[in-house]
């Protein structure tokens, strides 16, 4: 079964290859239930953050599914896949 994926609408690159990995690719804005969100940030604006749960609000975590948030910049699709399959955005220590 292959794993579904929300990527970002401008990301076609990343879309394609994880497409020719084998990976089930959706809109961010398709709301369907997946196991990883692929977006692009400089980390002041988070495109589509409607679309993801305030952790700090109980009522909103009832009947939710959890999904790994993936920051596509400055990562290559290899990277990314890595993160997709172990869901390991990265080391907890450094070495």
């Amino acid at each position: 079964m292959s794993r579904k994926i929300a990527v970002q609408n401008d990301l076609y690159e990343i879309k394609s290859n994880l497409i020719n990995s084998g990976f089930e690719i959706y809109n961010i804005e398709d709301g369907e239930n997946v196991e990883a969100i692929v977006y692009i940030s400089d980390g002041d604006n988070i495109p589509y953050n409607n679309h993801f749960t305030n952790m700090s609000d109980a009522d909103n975590l009832r009947d939710t599914h959890s999904a790994i948030l993936i920051n596509a910049n400055g990562k290559s699709v290899e990277e990314i896949k890595h993160i997709i399959n172990s869901r390991i955005y990265s080391p907890l220590f450094d070495r």
